[in-house]
């Protein structure tokens, strides 16, 4: 300042390096200008005004000495091309003058209000493009882009695209300030209410809370089984009315005591003890599965003959498709029991079944009380649907938690974590479903008794096709205006050689295909036949997938018949023998 010395001024790439080395860490584009002015800061700083007095290009270091401070490089001046006022560029700025007082409108704290003045008075196009570039809020980078260009006219384009993104982003910000501001007042206003329609309640209930004096009527009109959940359901409640409506343990523990009203402690049905009634039900709706039927009809004459009578607790295995969940719910109609089924498969959390614990938001009761709370009844039928597919983890063995379920002698006594008080269920009669009896641990299954389903012969899987399959398929599918019949041979052609299994799912699935290709050819207007017949079964599905072999028929020496035992019934094996020459005699089985 003193030797009138003008300067280099340049921009850092990285504001926040200490000490950045010339001219690699900063930009190459920057200005010649004089020291105007000197100001000493109070941390010992000093701050120097100074005014750019032309654009250069830093072209690699320099040789010369410097003062303290300072770094010496070569560089280029550079000269903006000679302004010419032609009409596109003059459109240009005034885009660019009218873009900027947009800016300023809509930026808010983005952008310097004194900037609206200063752009108004400025005449001079490059004086005018320089200092709104020098003024606006944007990357120190994008500036130096706009600094680089030579013509006034590339450079006031680039600022407009910079002065589009400004916008934008000014725009966003206001939207989210409105959107903030909107919903700020909106939860003031229901806070508002809220606290106005308290007072009310307390005014009209005497300054009671409507929630507890609500539970508290119920609670009269209850009648406790035991003395521990009297206690219980009174001390909770003491503790609910010294909390206040809007703290999250309010809303748990009125939860826990909704619960425990909603419970059924000694709500039950009245079973059936009519005997005949019972036995016309499960024909109606199961064909064959003699062994199941007469062990609950056996239960049935149990009942009628003591009020006292404990519940089974039967387990039915089979194979897939036999009617094992649907046959739960027909003998809880004939028992006149509520019913509800409880899917175990893939369980493999403990509390699923004994419940979880009231220590966090969100605890619930298990499984089991869940069930009882649904269908409102302590006596009801639960069926336990795949309890060979439970896993366990380690938060637990949910066939561990079943042991005091579905044992007579504990379950009296069942302890659920989340209610904290015993629930007598030996009135419930428990039945569960399994494939298979190898993944149930030994302990559980010594606690029930095990019905095997081996499945149902040819005759009684057309006689469910008949009576239930068929009709309500055709129900399902809107068909019962085509008027469509099965001949017993097309269902067992259906059977036989487009099913293998034990059960029924199969030939449901197949008699459904058949059904819905018959809609699709009326849709198209084709003739399709009214009684359908094997014939039309193989033109519907094609070729069959099963091919009956009959051993009357083998004629080849060496080969023997044999019965073979599989999960989808009995089948005929054929045992083959080949003679081959050896170096000594030899038997090889396979």
């Amino acid at each position: 300042m003193e030797k009138n010395v003008q300067i280099g001024v340049v921009t850092q790439r990285n504001p926040a390096q200490e000490y950045p080395t010339i001219p690699d860490d900063v930009f190459a584009y920057g200005v010649v200008a004089d020291v105007l002015k000197l100001v000493e800061l109070p941390d010992d700083t000093v701050a120097a005004l100074v005014q750019a007095q032309s654009r250069m290009k830093i072209t690699g270091p320099g040789k010369g000495r410097v003062l303290p401070g300072c770094a010496s490089v070569s560089f280029n001046y550079l000269r903006d091309k000679e302004f010419t006022p032609e009409t596109e560029t003059m459109d240009v700025i005034n885009m660019l003058r009218t873009k900027t007082l947009e800016c300023v409108e809509a930026g808010g704290d983005m952008v310097p209000p004194d900037l609206k003045l200063n752009i108004v008075n400025i005449e001079d196009p490059t004086m005018l493009v320089n200092f709104i570039a020098t003024r606006l809020p944007i990357e120190s980078a994008a500036k130096i882009e706009i600094l680089a260009e030579d013509g006034i006219n590339t450079r006031a384009i680039k600022l407009i695209n910079e002065l589009n993104l400004l916008f934008e982003k000014a725009r966003i910000m206001e939207d989210i300030r409105n959107q903030t501001t909107k919903s700020m007042n909106e939860q003031q206003r229901q806070m508002f209410m809220q606290q106005q329609v308290e007072i009310l309640q307390n005014e009209i209930n005497g300054g009671e809370d409507p929630d507890i004096v609500g539970l508290q009527q119920r609670f009269d009109k209850f009648k406790a089984p035991s003395e521990k959940l009297k206690a219980t359901f009174n001390r909770e409640i003491k503790r609910l009315q010294r909390l206040d409506q809007r703290s999250p343990d309010y809303s748990v523990l009125y939860t826990y005591l909704d619960t425990l009203l909603d419970l059924p402690w000694e709500k039950t049905t009245e079973l059936n003890r009519d005997f005949n009634s019972a036995e016309q039900i499960l024909n109606e709706t199961h064909s064959g599965l003699e062994k199941v039927k007469d062990r609950i009809l056996e239960q049935i004459a149990v009942t009628i003959s003591s009020s006292t009578s404990r519940s089974p607790i039967i387990c039915l295995v089979g194979a897939p498709g036999v009617g094992k969940t649907s046959l739960g719910a027909s003998i809880a109609k004939a028992l006149n029991r509520n019913f509800t089924r409880i899917s175990l498969g893939g369980l493999h959390d403990e509390a699923e079944i004994r419940g979880h614990r009231r220590t966090y938001i969100g605890a619930m009761p298990g499984r089991i009380i869940a069930g009882l709370q649904k269908v409102g009844s302590s006596n009801p039928l639960i069926l336990l649907d795949e309890i060979d597919k439970i896993s366990r983890d380690f938060r637990g063995d949910p066939q561990a938690a079943l042991l005091e379920v579905l044992d007579p002698e504990q379950n009296k006594y069942f302890h659920d974590n989340y209610i904290d008080v015993d629930f007598d269920l030996s009135n419930v009669m428990f039945i569960t479903t399994a494939n298979s009896l190898s993944t149930i641990s030994r302990p559980l299954l010594d606690r029930m008794e095990v019905i095997e389903i081996s499945g149902y012969l040819l005759e009684e899987k057309i006689d469910i096709a008949v009576k239930h399959t068929i009709p309500r398929l055709v129900k399902e599918l809107s068909m019962g205006k085509y008027r469509k019949k099965f001949t017993p041979e097309a269902i067992k052609k259906i059977i036989e050689e487009y099913t293998a299994e034990s059960g029924v799912r199969q030939m449901e699935n197949v008699i459904a295909t058949v059904l819905r290709r018959l809609l699709l050819k009326h849709i198209r207007g084709e003739k399709t036949p009214v009684t359908i017949k094997p014939e039309h079964i193989e033109e519907l599905l094609g070729t069959p997938r099963y091919n009956a072999e009959r051993g009357e028929e083998i004629t080849t020496p060496g080969v023997v018949t044999g019965l073979a035992w599989t999960e989808v019934g009995g089948k005929i094996l054929f045992i083959e023998t080949s003679l081959s020459p050896a170096k000594e005699p030899k038997l090889t089985l396979t």
